[in-house]
């Protein structure tokens, strides 16, 4: 995933993986990664599970289950990191904490045809 350092938005919600676990390896830039835990879904209520952690390149984040990945403003650098799940999931829930909700949304992958080779 790519991370812009010109948004002032550059956050992934926090998001879970549907009982699937996700690794996170930073691979440029820095990216600062919270896990949370879920105590109550109605009303909507989630904790920090320890202090939000901060990784330059090569920094492996997980497993987690419900997290989010941010590139703050102050760190003033596009960041990429590639992300492993246990295995493949088609939905997940999005949390949006400011509106109290958890909603449910489709996931979608891209895939290397069989037999194709870059030019």
């Amino acid at each position: 995933m790519t991370w812009s350092a010109r948004s002032s938005t550059d956050c992934g919600p926090v998001h879970g993986h549907e009982g699937e676990l996700c690794w996170a390896r930073v691979e440029r830039g820095r990216l600062r990664f919270t896990n949370y835990r879920e105590t109550s879904r109605v009303p909507l209520h989630v904790l920090p599970v320890g202090g939000a952690l901060e990784g330059g390149p090569g920094y492996l984040d997980g497993p987690a289950d419900l997290h989010a990945v941010e590139n703050p403003k102050e760190f003033d650098a596009d960041a990429v990191s590639l992300h492993i799940y246990s295995r493949p999931y088609d939905e997940c829930d999005i949390y949006d904490l400011a509106a109290g909700l958890v909603r449910r949304v489709r996931l979608r992958y891209d895939s290397v045809p069989q037999g194709w080779t870059p030019t």
